[in-house]
């Protein structure tokens, strides 16, 4: 009787939602040892883990004979725990026990299978050379920014192609209807600004920022109130009314405020590539949200704005971006009619906001 595996066996979503809708139902768990309400046979998990497991390769492939003379290096259950930590129980004999029963044991003259007692490395890892992509792309960005900036706006010679972005399932953040966004104004009354009022300025008020142009406002929200006054940057004599912005339709959210693989599942055959590019990532989030002279931010945010511009067209409802100040995220929306201010309500400013009773 095939062996069976659980939810329980595995730390990602990605992993436990394929066995709730591949799998075998309720069953004994061979690993776990206890009667479980979705199990699988790990050998239909092996497309899943295929990409990870393709990550690395024995050492012999790569290293030169001298350097492995010294090398005191990790097996491939034993580099996956440390790494990827994908297994709920990361002991090297339970995670090499699941590998097996998803994979065929390795045939040295085939080179095939999975090889559970070799040592095994990245190799472009081990070499340093996992970022060259990402090295080219920022080199290529900091051009292309000098260029729009202080030579050719709107037919730039260095062309970008940025269509490599649209789709990465790293970047994408789904937030749900019903949960809320805050916005953040200020005012020298001690007056409440009422919700219908806490929306995005007018086209003719609107001044450039980090993702808009001037003429074409964003709602600018942020994941927490603290973060959403922050970046106002009130002083002590005035008031702020915070907004709280109701989602009234699933967003789609571009996200480079911690560009990472939580989840390296989702990324499939293209594991290793999004490695690669998590630098560049980084290095745009680190753009979206530096801080910007005032007398210079409206020539310094034009870069952003392009780079905004360019995710509007691909269809996502706004950007993210970590908070220089705060500690929570910001997001630029590009179109509020997916939010609804619900509620607003007023605080004074002291050594820390105090909410006013209405």
């Amino acid at each position: 009787m095939p062996k069976l595996c659980c939810t329980d066996c595995f730390e990602h979503k990605t992993v436990q939602d394929f066995i709730k809708e591949n799998g075998s139902g309720r069953g004994f768990c061979d690993f776990c040892e206890e009667n479980k309400r979705h199990c699988i046979e790990p050998y239909y998990l092996a497309d899943l883990f295929r990409p990870l497991v393709d990550l690395y390769e024995r050492i012999e492939n790569f290293m030169p004979l001298e350097m492995m003379k010294e090398f005191e290096g990790q097996n491939i259950a034993e580099k996956l725990a440390e790494d990827w930590a994908p297994f709920s129980n990361d002991l090297p004999d339970n995670v090499g026990r699941i590998l097996s029963a998803m994979f065929p044991c390795y045939d040295h003259k085939e080179d095939d299978g999975i090889d559970l007692d070799g040592w095994v490395e990245n190799s472009d890892m081990f070499w340093g050379a996992e970022d060259e992509p990402s090295i080219l792309l920022e080199k290529a960005w900091k051009e292309f920014c000098e260029e729009i900036i202080s030579e050719n706006r709107f037919f730039p010679k260095k062309q970008l192609d940025l269509d490599f972005l649209n789709g990465i399932p790293i970047l994408v953040q789904d937030l749900k209807e019903g949960k809320f966004l805050f916005r953040a104004r200020k005012s020298s009354k001690k007056q409440k600004i009422a919700p219908r009022n806490m929306g995005k300025p007018p086209a003719y008020l609107s001044q450039p920022g980090r993702a808009n142009p001037k003429g074409i406002p964003y709602l600018y929200l942020a994941t927490d109130n603290q973060t959403a006054i922050h970046e106002i940057r009130p002083q002590t004599t005035q008031f702020v009314t915070i907004g709280n912005f109701k989602i009234t339709r699933e967003l789609k959210i571009f996200d480079l405020s911690n560009p990472r693989i939580y989840d390296p599942f989702l990324c499939g055959e293209d594991l290793q590539h999004i490695i690669t590019l998590l630098s560049f990532f980084r290095m745009l989030g680190h753009e979206l949200s530096k801080p910007v002279d005032p007398k210079e931010k409206e020539l310094h945010y034009i870069p952003t704005q392009y780079l905004c511009e360019f995710i509007k067209h691909q269809g996502y409802d706004g950007i993210s971006y970590k908070s220089h100040i705060g500690p929570g995220r910001n997001i630029a929306l590009f179109d509020e009619s997916k939010v609804k201010c619900t509620r607003s309500i007023l605080y004074s400013i002291d050594a820390k906001p105090i909410k006013i009773n209405p």
